[in-house]
């Protein structure tokens, strides 16, 4: 009787590795990234104006007064800046003087300018002005400064919603 071979399976059939693929980019930063000048003499307002817009994707320079504002507007070239948000109330220089400096200068004519005040005549404050396209009363609400920024810094973004 012929001996009988061991019975083996057949070795599984090697499947070829895929060929590796690049990479994709990464994905573009999320945020507008416009550039805006926040000028408050009260360091805690100007910590907390940066906190909220660092963290909605704006790059933030801050200035102590209307005259550190100045110089700010003063080393970096013109459109350098899509928003101001001042203080009305400073000292050394106010914002209302502030907002009056820059109105003369052509080359800023285009930033727009947000005011914040702790007094309750807004209206009154928003007409002495000229240029300024809102004014918020102290303690304002995040989302609607955000808001407002979002619409004069970066016209188009849609944020979503944040339940």
């Amino acid at each position: 009787m012929p001996a009988l071979k061991p019975v083996t399976a057949p070795a599984p059939a090697r499947t070829a590795e895929p060929p590796s693929l690049p990479l994709p980019p990464p994905a573009p930063a999320t945020g507008p990234a416009a550039r805006l000048l926040l000028v408050d003499d009260s360091a805690v307002a100007r910590v907390k104006l940066r906190k909220l817009f660092e963290g909605a994707g704006y790059q933030v320079a801050l200035a102590k007064d209307g005259l550190d504002a100045l110089e700010q507007l003063g080393t970096v070239p013109a459109g350098h800046f899509a928003l101001m948000i001042t203080d009305l109330e400073m000292p050394r220089m106010t914002g209302l003087e502030l907002v009056q400096a820059i109105a003369v200068r052509g080359d800023l004519q285009a930033m727009h300018i947000l005011a914040i005040s702790g007094h309750d005549d807004l209206q009154a404050q928003l007409s002495a002005c000229p240029g300024v396209r809102g004014v918020f009363k102290k303690p304002w609400h995040d989302e609607d400064l955000l808001a407002q920024v979002d619409a004069l810094a970066c016209p188009g973004l849609v944020r979503p919603l944040q339940l």
